[in-house]
């Protein structure tokens, strides 16, 4: 079971929200302050974390670059008005696309059953 909690978080040093003109946004052209990245081991998705966004470090045999193996799942997040907290919105409908999608393309599943407080593998 992996809950939430055990996920780590690295900030970047400042927030660009500053610079973004949320009356126009082009989809696609601004990306967020951060990334979620995990790896794939053994078996099992390990070393969750959210980290600064920036360049991935890609091995050369991977089967993203060879047979064009990916899967884009947007999730999509909006702030509170008033509590300012992160909303997600359908995130649980998000991840059952990303792990129907991975069982079409023979790619191990994320995460099996997941509820707003924990996840299981």
């Amino acid at each position: 079971m992996v809950a939430t909690s055990n996920i780590s978080v690295h900030k970047r040093p400042g927030s660009r929200i500053s610079e973004i003109d949320f009356n126009d946004l082009p989809f696609g052209r601004e990306v967020t302050d951060h990334m979620f990245i995990a790896e794939y081991k053994n078996g099992e998705w390990t070393d969750l974390r959210i980290v600064p966004y920036g360049k991935l470090q890609l091995s050369p045999a991977s089967p993203a670059i060879h047979y064009g193996q990916s899967i884009f799942e947007g999730l999509k997040a909006y702030a509170d008005v008033k509590s300012n907290d992160a909303l997600l919105f359908r995130p649980l409908d998000n991840l059952k696309r990303l792990n129907v999608s991975g069982e079409r393309m023979g790619m191990p599943v994320v995460l099996k059953k997941c509820s707003w407080m924990a996840c299981v593998h």
